[in-house]
């Protein structure tokens, strides 16, 4: 059996996180795309889903944006030598 896509972080759903300048939540949610990568392995599937959250309303969308895709970026780069996909 293959399952499908799983959530590989937690998601703050009342104060921002991944479009936030706070680099202690980033590193937290590396640190947990890392754990994912075992996750995948002991449900057997490639694919995960990530949501950057909460907006953060003190700062521009611009801003936002680039801190998010920043994340996103580190991500990938621990992802991709399994061959995972975030979605």
């Amino acid at each position: 059996m293959t399952m499908g896509v799983f959530v590989a972080h937690t998601i703050y759903w009342k104060e921002p996180s991944l479009a936030s300048r706070n680099i202690d939540k980033r590193d937290a949610f590396l640190q947990e795309i890392k754990d994912s990568v075992e996750v995948t392995k002991r449900v057997n599937t490639k694919w995960m889903t990530v949501v950057p959250g909460y907006v953060d309303l003190k700062q521009d969308m611009n801003y936002q944006t680039e801190h998010v895709i920043e994340s996103l970026k580190q991500a990938s780069v621990i992802l991709e030598p399994h061959n995972l996909t975030m979605f």
